[in-house]
């Protein structure tokens, strides 16, 4: 470390060696509307609601009796919304979607559904995407995390 440090009470002095841990669930309950909807485009908008558990160890690995854990939890409100557009003789879907709190704090995603098509009545598909996921979190005792990311995703659905 070059500066003190402080976590869960615990005083970590300068020159000390850390080993840290953090861990975050995430779980979002998304409540929407569908603005339109037909074969050829769909447009939603809502709020989500995000709920962040999270958990930070820290085990100073020069002095083994120093450690300490800090653990919190926030829920954020966000705006949702999302779009398709739906090539039927393609079996094709493009999509987006969107949750959105401020400049700091964000998602989005692309993605192309693929319709297999096996039974009338049953509809799997695979989708392709990718995603990008931006957040700042300041916690109740000061400790900030940053997060800033994208990745690519593939996924199998089933549509009655």
């Amino acid at each position: 470390l070059d500066r003190t440090f402080l976590l869960g009470g615990q005083v970590y002095r300068v020159a000390s060696s850390l080993q840290t841990q953090y861990q975050q669930e995430t779980t979002d309950y998304t409540l929407y509307y569908e603005v339109f909807d037909n074969q050829v485009l769909e447009f939603d908008l809502g709020v989500t609601f995000r709920n962040l558990d999270s958990s930070l160890r820290a085990l100073n690995m020069d002095e083994l009796t120093e450690q300490s854990v800090n653990a919190d939890e926030q829920s954020l409100p966000l705006l949702f919304g999302s779009a398709a557009v739906n090539l039927p003789l393609l079996n094709l879907t493009f999509g987006t979607e969107a949750n959105y709190h401020d400049s700091t704090t964000y998602d989005v995603e692309l993605s192309v559904d693929i319709a297999i098509g096996l039974l009338p009545i049953i509809d799997p598909y695979l989708t392709l995407g990718i995603k990008k996921h931006k957040s700042e979190i300041n916690y109740s005792d000061g400790l900030y995390v940053q997060q800033d990311w994208e990745n690519a995703f593939i996924g199998f659905g089933v549509s009655f």
